[in-house]
């Protein structure tokens, strides 16, 4: 992912990684409800299913991340509600870890920072948000700061082993946005809103986070699609994007290697996918297809991402991907030749 040419910035020329080299997995359940873990290692062209410890039990996968080929997590939750975390150390086999005792809990994100450090949220049966945090790549710890509130948290993004961004439902009149920069306190950012375009929260959950640095993030939320963004800590938000009342669920952006400037893409209910070249307008684009719920989203770069759904009901999930940053194509699981249904929340590609 590398520059070449002379060192004036005028000419120097992008080389763009082959997406045929990425590594990537997207996971959910099959149709009989039992947790899948789809693997590639050529950008999707085609999909295996990974080995894993609970394979025979129910559950269900909500959230993946990966570090490198050989090392990731995923997270989610078994037919008892209890949160389940898997880890693979070789990308192909993957183990259950043990959460602490204390805590029961449904777990919808993980953020991987490198192979012994990654950061998993979620809720625990009354409702209170949960963090946990591995820093030796086995072992979780919960984190137990009075400033985490009692609200179902689903988004996480770890910049590094200290500084995370976390979201979640609505706790006290406004969507939780929080973030550590020490890896141990935790501040709640935003403020209720109390009218329109004012800087504030709505009181509606907030699903996903995509950031920069400490003061620079992107975050979207349920009900009326809104992709938020702040350039000041999260002291205030600006509403992107406003438009009809639907689920916006997963988001990802990432600086243009041409003109440096944030670019990306947000995924909604309905099949609704969207793109910024600029990190402030959001434009749609068509994909093909149809009655899908788009769940997440993975770019490696500004043309190359995938994103994955479910289906509204019943039916085939879906994985996208697009090569050229706007044209999306189907891909698909395959086994002896024909094609398994499945249904997917979560995806994640690295090279």
């Amino acid at each position: 992912m590398s520059r070449v040419g002379e060192n004036n910035p005028k000419k120097q020329k992008v080389v763009f990684m082959q997406y045929e080299n990425a590594v990537g997995w997207t996971v959910g359940s099959d149709a009989d409800r039992y947790g899948i873990i789809l693997h590639t290692v050529n950008g999707g062209n085609i999909w295996k299913k990974d080995k894993t410890e609970l394979d025979g039990t129910k559950f269900s996968l909500e959230s993946v991340s990966a570090v490198n080929e050989k090392t990731a997590w995923a997270v989610g939750y078994d037919i008892h509600g209890n949160g389940i975390i898997l880890c693979t150390t070789d990308g192909k086999y993957w183990k259950k870890q043990k959460i602490p005792e204390e805590c029961t809990v449904s777990l919808g994100g993980v953020s991987a920072v490198d192979e012994k450090t990654a950061w998993a949220v979620g809720y625990d049966a009354v409702g209170n948000g949960i963090i946990l945090c591995t820093t030796n790549g086995e072992s979780w710890a919960l984190q137990k700061d009075p400033t985490i509130p009692r609200a179902e948290l689903q988004g996480v993004y770890a910049l590094n082993a200290k500084t995370v961004w976390v979201t979640g439902g609505p706790n006290q009149g406004y969507g939780t946005i929080l973030r550590t920069t020490d890896g141990k306190h935790w501040e709640r950012l935003g403020y209720k809103s109390q009218k329109e375009g004012d800087g504030g929260l709505p009181n509606y959950a907030i699903l996903g986070v995509s950031a920069f640095d400490i003061r620079t993030a992107w975050v979207v939320g349920s009900y009326n699609a809104y992709i938020l963004h702040t350039k000041n800590s999260g002291k205030t938000w600006t509403d992107q994007v406003k438009h009809g009342p639907r689920d916006a669920n997963g988001i990802t952006l990432l600086k243009d290697r041409s003109t440096g400037k944030p670019t990306g893409w947000a995924v909604e209910d309905h099949d609704n996918i969207f793109h910024t070249e600029d990190g402030e307008k959001w434009e749609p684009q068509k994909n093909p297809s149809s009655g899908n719920f788009l769940l997440d989203v993975s770019a490696l770069d500004e043309k190359t991402a995938w994103a994955v759904g479910t289906a509204e009901s019943g039916g085939d999930g879906v994985i996208l991907r697009t090569t050229n940053g706007k044209d999306w194509e189907k891909q698909y699981y395959k086994k002896d030749g024909k094609i398994v249904k499945v249904q997917l929340s979560g995806v994640c590609f690295v090279l």
